[in-house]
């Protein structure tokens, strides 16, 4: 993501990414909402809104989208049913398996 952000500051410029970042109702910018980043210091906190700063230089690629954290959630728990599943002895090929998540 980090990668993107750049790559659209330089084909777009920092006033268009600077436009995207303001919340239409409130005419602020947008915020984290989500206390997953303050352990980054100032700026990073749940009500704080996001900025150039947090998007680019060494925090680029940091803030990622609710889908992306999503699918890496989703990663996560199918690795971690796959390891339990190993520790309890495994599938015995009997019956086929089904994950109701899917």
């Amino acid at each position: 993501m980090a990668d993107i952000i750049g790559k659209f500051i330089e084909r777009h410029g920092e006033d268009v990414l600077e436009a995207l970042l303001v919340d239409q109702t409130t005419r602020r910018n947008i915020i984290c909402a989500d206390s997953e980043y303050s352990d980054h210091g100032y700026g990073f906190d749940c009500m704080d809104e996001i900025a150039i700063p947090q998007l680019t230089g060494k925090y680029a690629g940091l803030i990622r989208t609710r889908a992306d954290k999503a699918l890496e959630s989703q990663s996560h728990r199918k690795r971690d049913d796959d390891e339990q599943g190993d520790e309890a002895g495994g599938d015995d090929g009997d019956a086929p398996t089904f994950d109701s998540r899917l």
